[in-house]
């Protein structure tokens, strides 16, 4: 009889369509979150807008707003911006939560299916950690991910064509900028930040498979007096992810300062 042969090592972009399938079912309020991103953004930009025209309104001939009706857009914008960012992330977070909880019964259903025989060569703290803070970070994903992506392409062609319709310059000037934060910054930081994720994750499960042990063992930890060199184990797994976290925060550091000087610019 032959097997059907799967691979289990996904590639990034098969792993990216199976989290997008789970979204099935909720594209309205992705939409709307969408939709209501690109507005705020549009707003935000409409603010600085009318500061400058407003500023310029005092010269004769130069604008056709005055600076009061410059006033009165930019306050209007603002409390726009407030309201539809607050849709985006009531939105996004509506979809996210619902499907941490669909993700947690699944992840759980299919432990309990395996049991212990499949399951008893496995750390413990990796299967908490997978449970929990694995989950968790979908979050991340389905909430702070795929709107604000699809969302910077919007604004991208929307800010692109507005700059081509001043002059062809600024409009290449501007894709150019765009191309360089969405390509640039994750090609220098994402291998590197990579590495330290991963790193970082087993850590995790190392410490909390550490401390599961201790607690289930501690009635010959004391009649071993091994409380010492338990402490020791955890002090040094602890120092581990410290190490690795402080890691991981100076790489997001530098890929958010390098972000931010490509906008600023």
């Amino acid at each position: 009889m032959n097997a059907k042969k799967t691979n289990k090592n996904l590639s990034t972009f098969g792993v990216l369509r199976s989290l997008l399938k789970l979204v099935h079912g909720m594209e309205c309020w992705m939409i709307l979150a969408i939709l209501a991103g690109t507005a705020g953004f549009v707003c935000a930009a409409g603010i600085g807008m009318m500061a400058v025209l407003a500023a310029f309104s005092h010269i004769p001939g130069s604008i056709s707003i005055s600076f009061g009706t410059a006033c009165l857009c930019m306050g209007l914008f603002a409390v726009l911006r407030g309201v539809l960012r607050y849709g985006e992330q009531a939105c996004n977070h509506y979809i996210a939560f619902r499907l941490l909880a669909t993700i947690r019964d699944k992840v759980f259903g299919q432990l309990r299916r395996l049991g212990p025989a499949r399951l008893d060569g496995r750390k413990k703290g990796d299967l908490i950690a997978l449970i929990t803070s694995d989950v968790e970070l979908l979050e991340v994903f389905y909430a702070h991910t795929i709107s604000p992506f699809c969302i910077a392409i919007c604004c991208a062609v929307l800010f692109g064509a507005a700059g081509f319709w001043i002059h062809w310059s600024i409009g290449v000037l501007l894709l150019c900028s765009y191309a360089l934060a969405a390509f640039g910054i994750p090609l220098i930081f994402g291998s590197a930040a990579q590495k330290t994720g991963i790193a970082r994750r087993k850590a995790v499960g190392d410490l909390s498979a550490t401390v599961l042990e201790s607690v289930r063992g501690a009635d010959e930890i004391i009649q071993y007096d091994l409380e010492g060199v338990r402490k020791a184990r955890m002090n040094e797994k602890t120092e581990e992810l410290l190490v690795l976290e402080d890691e991981q925060k100076k790489q997001t550091v530098a890929a958010s300062s390098a972000s931010l000087a490509i906008v600023t610019l």
